[in-house]
């Protein structure tokens, strides 16, 4: 068995391969999206999500300017699904577009499986 010198090592951001599991700095998140069941829990998770991309930034794992394009998309799914009739196209819209923005950063491979899942809440729940 090989031993990794892992001494001063800074880890900003991992995932593991379920992708189920995040750990930021110290801090590990682990939660089932599916039991999400109405719209006030949805704004919730994609209010979870934009704080999980504010602490990539925050981390450097992120760019910034990647940061602001895709949480603004964030917000703008948000303000929709705030609606009295949020309008399902224009949501899966701005999540697509979030995760456009993110796709090509691996350290935050996580963000974007979550952005896939809510994309599926969002069809079944507007």
């Amino acid at each position: 068995m090989t031993n990794f010198y892992q001494q001063n090592q800074n880890v900003g951001f991992q995932q593991n391969a379920g992708g189920d599991i995040n750990q930021s700095g110290s801090q590990i998140n682990s939660h089932d999206i599916y039991g999400i069941q109405d719209k006030a829990q949805l704004i919730e998770e994609l209010r979870t999500l934009k704080t999980e991309l504010a602490k990539a930034v925050e981390t450097e794992v992120l760019d910034a300017e990647i940061f602001v394009d895709s949480d603004y998309q964030v917000t703008k799914a948000i303000q929709q699904i705030e609606k009295e009739s949020p309008d399902k196209k224009g949501v899966m819209n701005h999540l697509k577009n979030a995760k456009s923005f993110l796709e090509g950063v691996t350290s935050v491979g996580a963000i974007v499986k979550a952005i896939d899942q809510i994309s599926l809440l969002v069809m079944n729940l507007l």
